[in-house]
């Protein structure tokens, strides 16, 4: 394939989107790396321990809150910019907004009612419940931030979308803390920011997307041919990606719970740091898939199968260059990597090892699951995820209580490895091309599922 047919349109558009997120991305590691860093030197391995249990507590109540719009969303929006309805639009973001809202209020409820039970499981050190009250207290802000985050990369408003991810939090909560600390406030305050910040950037969130979403449908017509998405039709498509975003959630957080459960304060801490090295590597694809997956919509809905399976290997293709010298530094220099939390963390190099091997995995496979939910197979991309999600919970079952944070690393590792070459097959049956950016399917004895 010659390099002017390689760089299509759609990869032109893909590209500069992703060089965008990219330095979002970057700058996001960077400071999630010095957020990381800033509480285990102020706080202590036990406190950053607390913070990871609660965030990931919060991050597994909020795909709850948002019941699978954050991710239908972006294709609703997509497919509605493309039939140029604005009335389309606008409806379908209220209705999804509205269901995101009841069902964080829910999920909100229910983790302050099991608030004890939570505190006895993953806080044995704990007397108090202030910490998943607190969480709880996050779910329904930060539930809203996250969907309408989704709902400007749905209309391709990539700066917005990146302004409002992790990166940002972790910056405002060094902040915070960091006033606190020159006030002698030396207190463990963390999670009171994040609270905070959450809530202030769900507030900034909405109204910059209801001021963008008008300029944009200002611009559009309202066909009356084409009739609004109702809720039900909405429940539909949100429920499987619910599912699914479910348990790539809980399959993601798995290993940090199982620590919680089995083990100490800081060694969640301490592992939860060869985690967020790790995640170094898959900075790429996060940056590709941010435009991706609203473009596998368009092509697939505008090109069929054809124009996918282009972009889909351009794609990945580009993640994996960008990836690669990532990918490199960390298996060349693990120790060096970790020695930045403090010595006590040099213990989790074997496990940043093995997380990164899954994480290199995980990029040379591609998009898979949004190339599944973009196209409206997310039924198929939730049952993948089941698979990993049942051999991960086993794995960590058998391997945490007996090796400890390493066996949450071997676990983690395997798992990715497994779902990813499902997600691969189950493309192949449908689409009938691989996602890797290796093999090439002009013929197709070439190909091997």
């Amino acid at each position: 394939m010659k390099f002017r047919q390689f760089i299509s349109n759609d990869l032109n558009e893909v590209f500069k989107g992703s060089f965008i997120s990219l330095l979002f991305k970057v700058l996001g590691i960077i400071i999630g790396y010095f957020f990381f860093i800033f509480i285990s030197r102020f706080y202590g391995a036990d406190a950053l321990g607390i913070f990871s249990i609660c965030w990931t507590i919060l991050m597994m109540a909020s795909v709850l809150g948002k019941w699978g719009n954050d991710t239908a969303i972006v294709r609703f929006l997509a497919e509605g910019v493309i039939n140029n309805n604005s009335k389309r639009i606008f409806s379908t973001f209220i209705k999804s907004f509205r269901m995101v809202f009841i069902f964080s209020i829910l999920t909100a409820a229910t983790v302050f009612l099991l608030k004890d039970f939570l505190i006895k499981i993953f806080f044995n050190h704990q007397t108090t419940n202030t910490p998943i009250l607190i969480v709880s207290l996050c779910i329904v802000p930060f539930s809203l931030m996250s969907f309408t985050s989704e709902s400007f990369r749905g209309l391709k408003k990539i700066t917005a979308y990146n302004l409002f991810q992790t990166g940002s939090i972790y910056l405002l909560i060094i902040l915070t803390c960091f006033f606190l600390i020159q006030q002698n406030i030396t207190d463990f305050f963390v999670l009171e920011s994040l609270l905070f910040v959450v809530i202030l950037f769900a507030i900034i969130s909405i109204i910059w997307f209801v001021i963008e979403i008008k300029k944009i449908t200002a611009r559009m017509i309202n066909l009356s041919d084409i009739k609004e998405i109702s809720y039900r039709e909405i429940l539909k498509t949100s429920t499987p990606m619910l599912l699914t975003n479910s348990l790539y959630l809980i399959m993601g957080w798995t290993d940090i719970l199982m620590i919680g459960a089995f083990c100490t304060d800081a060694e969640v801490g301490i592992y939860n740091a060869a985690v967020k090295t790790a995640a170094l590597g898959s900075v790429a694809i996060a940056a590709v898939n941010s435009i991706a997956a609203p473009k596998f919509a368009e092509a697939f809905s505008s090109q069929g199968v054809n124009g996918l399976k282009k972009l889909v290997k351009q794609t990945t293709l580009l993640s994996f260059i960008a990836s690669l010298p990532v990918f490199l530094i960390i298996f060349l220099i693990p120790g060096f990597l970790m020695h930045f939390f403090g010595n006590g963390f040099l213990e989790a190099i074997p496990s940043l090892l093995f997380l990164t091997a899954g994480q290199l995995i995980n990029t040379i496979s591609g998009s898979t699951l949004y190339v599944l939910n973009m196209t409206q197979k997310e039924k198929l991309a939730r049952n993948v995820l089941f698979c990993g999600v049942l051999l991960n919970l086993g794995l960590c079952i058998i391997l945490v209580p007996a090796y400890g944070i390493t066996g949450a690393a071997v676990a983690t590792m395997t798992s990715t490895i497994v779902w990813n070459s499902l997600a691969v097959i189950v493309i192949y049956k449908h689409y009938h091309f691989l996602t890797y950016p290796f093999l090439s399917l002009k013929k197709k004895k070439n190909v091997r599922s």
